[in-house]
């Protein structure tokens, strides 16, 4: 772990056995959890600059994610599988799989804002959004959560290798080997929106910021904003920006790379 102003290095943490796949950090700024092919999920305490937990499963381990209360960690695995421990206890409270999970290795999660929903992205071309519970009631109760399916988002071509939410819940991202982005209404499951143009599988970050909606697609951005089709802001081109197009529900619409940023056009100015 870097210093970004001294550009030095500040922690460093050792204990993995096998390539290191994910890491997340906690919002507190304590905990750092890391996914392994090791079959291992680890928790590793910042303040103490030492392991605080290890977590082993039985295959390997491709993804985790820090529930925002810090409270809880999840894992996706090899084995279709997407595990939730309670960090204090180190307890295992919730193994979502089954008839309603994935079909193949699962390859990311994440948390929704609202800590009561998971979402997570499969070989199987498909993305979960998981209901945490408590008694009926949410994950913000002390209670050990149970997990079930509510919705199934379909229309990958190719493996799901990220998932992401905004941060106020409003949409599902979802990055695939099929080289698309997609963003979903986490409400009925379909796809509102596919962003192509990368050149080889598309990879999301974890965590989006509040400003920007970034694709790992250099000089590509997006700013979001209120809007019923696409959260971005509705910009004019410049004279000398290229036009390309994107598919939206409903319709296509132009897309200008100008200034180095993606800017999306009105869409009354349909093609």
């Amino acid at each position: 772990m870097w210093d970004i102003s001294s550009r030095q290095i500040k922690h460093q943490f050792t204990g993995h056995e096998q390539d290191i796949y994910s890491l997340d950090f906690a919002r507190n700024g304590k905990i750092i959890a890391s996914g392994s092919g090791d079959r291992s999920v680890r928790l590793w305490d910042l303040e103490r600059n030492d392991q605080v937990a290890n977590f082993s499963i039985e295959d390997g381990v491709t993804t985790v994610a820090i529930s925002p209360d810090n409270r809880f960690v999840a894992a996706g695995s090899l084995d279709k599988s997407v595990r939730v421990w309670d960090i204090q206890s180190g307890q295992l409270v919730v193994k979502l799989e089954g008839e309603q999970g994935h079909k193949d290795s699962v390859y990311s999660v994440a948390f929704a804002p609202s800590g009561d929903r998971l979402v997570s992205g499969s070989l199987d071309k498909t993305i979960k959004m998981w209901e945490l519970t408590t008694n009926n009631r949410f994950m913000s109760t002390h209670a050990a959560p149970s997990g079930k399916c509510i919705r199934t988002f379909e229309g990958h071509k190719d493996f799901v290798l990220s998932v992401a939410l905004t941060p106020h819940g409003d949409w599902v991202l979802s990055g695939s080997k099929d080289r698309g982005v997609q963003f979903w209404d986490p409400h009925t499951g379909v796809a509102q929106l596919m962003l192509q143009g990368h050149k080889n599988s598309g990879m999301w970050p974890q965590n989006l910021g509040a400003s920007f909606v970034m694709l790992q697609c250099k000089h590509r951005l997006i700013r979001p904003q209120s809007s019923p089709w696409l959260p971005a802001q509705l910009a004019e081109s410049s004279p000398q920006a290229v036009a390309t197009c994107v598919r939206v529900s409903g319709g296509t619409y132009p897309l200008y790379k100008a200034l180095s940023k993606l800017l999306i056009a009105n869409p009354t100015s349909r093609l």
